[in-house]
């Protein structure tokens, strides 16, 4: 609670952005997408032989992921839309440095 206390405004602040703009953050945090995707996997399975049909399913659950990673975040026209207008000329210098 103490962290949680010691950063509250820094957590209100989210609250403050677009629906959009929230579901995409919430959203598109890739390493704990990744670790959901996999402990739901290996979870279910229960145990494994040995190491190598482990990684035989993690590989296959990371393959199957790929062709969710290639849609990108949805709706990402109209979010990168709002975060240029509440962010401006910062957020297109950064995106003209990233381009």
């Amino acid at each position: 609670m103490k962290k949680v206390n010691d950063n509250i405004y820094w957590i209100y602040q989210i609250f403050e952005y677009p629906n959009a703009i929230r579901k995409a953050i919430y959203t598109t945090n890739a390493i704990e997408s990744l670790n959901s995707a996999l402990r739901k996997v290996t979870k279910e399975k229960g145990s494994f032989i040995n190491k190598e049909a482990l990684l035989k399913v993690l590989f296959l659950r990371v393959k199957g992921l790929q062709g969710k990673w290639a849609n990108g975040v949805a709706n990402w026209k109209n979010i990168n839309l709002e975060l240029i207008e509440i962010f401006g000329e910062r957020y297109i210098k950064y995106i003209e440095a990233n381009s």
